[in-house]
C-alpha cells in the first residue's frame, strides 16, 4: 500500500509539472536564477582562460555530473515538498471538518 501512495504523489507531481503548475513568479527566485546563470558564466570563462586543455575536458565532465546530481536532488526535494504539503493540507481539512458542525 505504501508504494501506491508514493506512486500517486510522484504521478500527481509529474502531471502538475506537465501543465506548468509550478511555474511561479517570484522576485527572489528570479534574482537567484540570474545570479546562478552569472556564476556559471564566470566559471566557464575562468575555465576557458585558466585551465590547461588536458585538464579542461575532465573538469567539465565533473562539473556536468555535479550539475546533473544537483538537478536530480532538487527535483526529488520538490517532489517531497509537494507530497508533504498535500498530505498536510488534507490532514488539516480532515481534522478541522468536525469543527464546522
Amino acid at each position: 500500500m505504501k508504494n501506491l501512495k508514493e506512486d500517486f504523489f510522484d504521478i500527481a507531481f509529474e502531471k502538475m509539472e506537465d501543465i506548468d503548475a509550478f511555474d511561479m513568479k517570484d522576485v527572489k527566485l528570479t534574482e537567484y536564477k540570474k545570479e546562478t546563470s552569472k556564476a556559471s558564466e564566470n566559471l566557464n570563462q575562468f575555465i576557458e582562460k585558466r585551465i590547461h586543455p588536458n585538464t579542461k575536458k575532465r573538469l567539465m565532465e565533473l562539473l556536468r555530473k555535479r550539475d546533473e546530481t544537483f538537478s536530480d536532488y532538487h527535483v526529488r526535494e520538490n517532489q517531497l515538498y509537494y507530497k508533504n504539503g498535500v498530505s498536510t493540507g488534507i490532514r488539516i481539512m480532515i481534522e478541522t471538518l468536525p469543527m464546522k458542525k
